[in-house]
């Protein structure tokens, strides 16, 4: 889908004859599609709540986390405005405010279970309501066009658990062993070339497979007898 087959929230409710709070509840119903178009870069990060919670990471250091997500937008980029968003956008309404602010969307739209880690932006001021657009066709959308609301799953406590042993395993090689522990760089390279090898998309090794080798390394210790 390109950005010329959307249609500026105004221009769709005067010709569907429909009021803002409509809309939304049509979107809410998944009948259309609401989306924010970026005016300016933009630089969002997420982190897992539990980790600010059982301290692995502060303010200071949470780009360090495993949890670590972050999206950067350019201008003309565009994402689909999911439940939290939507929803959020009806509680303003409610409040009368319906010039919610972009700080104030993201922090609303933040993926469950996780917080709003970082916000990098030209200008932080600016109302965004003029820059939200329609899909009157959902059918019509694009995986790649989904929100920051649709964070990746976390891994599974299992999956964790046996990536750690497979990098344990491949650590028996020198090349793969930093000292008496997995390298996680060389391990990386590993996976980059295994997905030529194979022909695999390898979108997302090279940003957070290190985070994730990271983290499974770190669960494999609390499961030790």
């Amino acid at each position: 889908m390109q950005l010329d087959d959307l249609t500026p929230l105004a221009v769709y409710c005067e010709k569907e004859k429909l009021t803002y709070r409509q809309v939304l509840a049509k979107a809410l119903a998944e009948k259309i599609e609401i989306y924010y178009v970026f005016d300016r870069w933009a630089e969002v990060a997420y982190v897992l709540e539990e980790d600010f919670i059982n301290g692995t990471v502060t303010d200071k250091n949470f780009d360090e986390a495993p949890s670590y997500i972050e999206h950067a937008y350019n201008i003309c980029d565009f994402i689909l405005l999911t439940d939290g968003y939507l929803k959020g956008l009806w509680k303003a309404e409610n409040d009368g405010n319906n010039r919610l602010y972009f700080e104030e969307l993201f922090d609303l739209g933040t993926p469950e279970g996780y917080v709003l880690a970082n916000l990098n932006r030209e200008s932080d001021d600016d109302a965004i309501t003029d820059n939200l657009f329609i899909n009157p066709n959902p059918s019509t959308s694009n995986a790649n066009d989904r929100a920051p609301g649709n964070a990746p799953a976390k891994p599974s406590t299992t999956a964790l658990k046996v990536i750690g042993l497979l990098m344990h395993h491949l650590a028996k090689s020198p090349k793969y062993a930093s000292g008496t522990t997995p390298n996680k760089s060389q391990i990386k390279e590993l996976l980059l070339e295994l997905a030529v090898e194979l022909d695999v998309n390898n979108y997302g090794l090279s940003k957070v497979d290190e985070r994730l080798l990271a983290e499974a390394m770190k669960y494999l210790e609390t499961q030790k007898n």
